[in-house]
């Protein structure tokens, strides 16, 4: 921001310099909080489908289909796809299973119930 700001153009300093933070802290997040990356293009419109989804659903009272996700953001329904195969959670094995199938006392994870072929 320091680099790029200009005094001429008449804006403050803090106002300038605080679109630029906010948008590097943006690019470091789409950068890094995923376990594979996405170009930032991809990850700003999964942001905005994921927002659209939800904000939808609230007013809908249920999910959206894809034809209205794609409407919603403008885009194109192949191009809807190539983004939304990119909304999984990644979960850890070791992580408590919910449900029925955990047990009563909550102990079961993913990970014990992989059967060990080595033996």
């Amino acid at each position: 921001a320091v680099e790029r700001f200009d005094p001429e153009r008449g804006l403050r300093f803090s106002t300038f310099a605080s679109w630029w933070i906010r948008a590097t802290i943006q690019r470091a997040v789409a950068a890094k909080s995923r376990t594979i990356r996405l170009p930032h293009a991809k990850f700003a419109l999964l942001t905005k489908a994921k927002r659209a989804h939800d904000r939808l659903q609230q007013e809908n009272g249920r999910a959206p289909d894809e034809a209205e996700l794609a409407s919603e953001l403008a885009v194109t329904l192949p191009q809807l796809r190539s983004v939304l195969r990119h909304w999984q959670v990644v979960g850890s094995v070791e992580a408590p299973m919910l449900g029925a199938s955990a047990g009563m006392d909550g102990s079961t994870n993913s990970g014990s119930l992989i059967e060990c072929v080595s033996v």
